[in-house]
């Protein structure tokens, strides 16, 4: 039988989940399957990674005034500042 701690660490790895259904157009999922194969991921591991940087970044990224910038501009920027 296994102890607390380990049912623990079970369950943040795997939490309870539950099935809904989506009405989407049919483009968008077709999109999402591409990228999914592209990726060599199921289609509803990409929707739930796409979901979880949602819930977890976007949401409140707009509302507090962030901003994402492409990796390759602030190394721009950094080697500009270093230079000057």
């Amino acid at each position: 039988m296994p102890s607390d701690s380990q049912t623990r660490i079970h369950d943040v790895k795997n939490p309870p989940t539950k099935t809904i259904t989506f009405r989407l157009p049919k483009n968008l999922i077709e999109d999402l399957q591409l990228d999914a194969e592209q990726k060599h991921l199921a289609l509803n591991a990409l929707v739930k990674q796409i979901l979880e940087k949602y819930t977890t970044w976007d949401r409140y990224s707009d509302s507090i005034g962030m901003l994402e910038v492409p990796k390759q501009v602030l190394r721009t920027l950094g080697a500009n500042h270093r230079n000057a």
